[in-house]
């Protein structure tokens, strides 16, 4: 109803809804679909609401200058909640809900106060 807005109280407006509050991250283990580029992942999921991707690297514990792909993909969602499954091709992939991982915690907080929600105010030196 709001998006259809043309104009308010007379004025021309443009409403569109906003990229990043209005999307989810899910995550995917697929070795198939992390061997393919980016985009092409994109153009190949943008019917089913993929905007974004990722796919995780690690560093070669050989050579610390290269880094190795792994079986794992962060897809962005154009929704609130990622869908339980994505097709891709012939392959019916299980998607699960993307999680903080303990580098993206402040550093003042433990994990546990980060699954929890639980957070302490700092109230200065004792």
């Amino acid at each position: 109803m709001l998006l259809a807005t043309k104009a308010l109280a007379h004025v021309p407006v443009k409403v569109s809804p906003h990229r990043t509050l209005n999307s989810c991250k899910g995550v995917v283990q697929s070795r198939e679909l992390a061997s393919c580029d980016v985009s092409e992942i994109i153009d190949e999921l943008k019917p089913q609401g993929v905007t974004e991707t990722v796919i995780i690297s690690v560093r070669d514990a050989n050579d610390n200058t290269k880094r190795r792909k792994t079986n794992t993909v962060i897809l962005i969602f154009n929704r609130s909640q990622p869908p339980a499954y994505i097709t891709a091709g012939y392959m019916r992939i299980r998607v699960d809900r993307y999680m903080l991982q303990f580098s993206e915690i402040w550093p003042w907080e433990s994990p546990l106060q980060a699954r929890t929600g639980m957070c302490q105010v700092w109230t200065g030196w004792p």
